[in-house]
C-alpha cells in the first residue's frame, strides 16, 4: 500500500498524539524528507531538528520512522574498516559479525576483529 505524505502525517499525528515531542521530531523530519533525496545520517537528522528534543527521542523518532507503520526512512548498512568499505550490509551480516567476532577483509581476505564501531549507518527517504 502506498501512502501519500498526508496519510503518513495523520498517523505520525494518531501515535504520537500523547508524546507531543517525538511527534514534532517526526513531523519535522517527515515534512524535511519530503523537500530532498539524498542519503541522509544521525548527523544529518539532528541538524533537522536542531534541539527541539533530546537524543534519545530522536533516536525513537528514527526507529518509528524506518520501522513498518510508516516506514518513510530506509536504514542503509556499511562497514569500515582499514580504509575499506563494504557496502549493503544487512542486519544479518551485522548481527553473523557479532557472533563470530570478525568480518572478512574483501581485498586481502583475512578476517578483522570486528567491532561495533566499524558500522555506518544511513537513511533513504521514502517519501515520494
Amino acid at each position: 500500500m502506498i501512502m501519500t505524505k498526508e496519510d503518513i502525517i495523520s498517523i505520525i499525528e494518531d501515535d504520537w498524539k500523547y508524546n507531543k515531542d517525538i511527534k514534532l521530531v517526526c513531523l519535522r523530519i517527515v515534512e524535511w524528507l519530503g523537500s530532498m533525496d539524498a542519503r541522509i545520517n544521525y548527523k544529518t537528522l539532528k541538524n533537522v531538528v536542531g534541539n527541539l528534543v533530546s537524543d534519545e527521542y530522536l533516536l525513537r523518532a528514527i526507529q518509528y520512522l524506518s520501522g513498518d507503520r510508516v516506514k518513510v526512512l530506509k536504514p542503509r548498512f556499511q562497514v569500515h574498516f582499514d580504509g575499506c568499505y563494504i557496502y549493503g550490509v544487512t542486519p544479518e551480516y551485522i548481527k553473523e559479525a557479532r557472533e563470530k567476532g570478525f568480518v572478512r577483509n574483501p581485498v586481502t581476505n583475512q578476517d578483522v576483529a570486528y567491532d561495533d564501531s566499524m558500522i555506518i549507518i544511513s537513511f533513504e527517504s521514502l517519501i515520494l
